[in-house]
């Protein structure tokens, strides 16, 4: 699976999850990236960085 497809699986997971605290730390987790590649990979992809949830 490459960068854009386990992204793209992230963006569908993020979707079905808005009601949940998920943390970058668990999405790369879950699509076996470091957090720090998979933040990389997301902005580079999407255009936009992950945005932590305001308190």
């Amino acid at each position: 699976m490459n960068s854009f497809e386990r992204i793209s699986r992230a963006l569908k997971y993020i979707d079905g999850h808005l009601a949940e605290d998920i943390s970058i730390e668990r999405l790369a987790d879950m699509f076996y990236l470091s957090p720090y590649y998979f933040h990389r990979m997301f902005s580079a992809i999407v255009g936009k960085a992950i945005a932590a949830k305001p308190d």
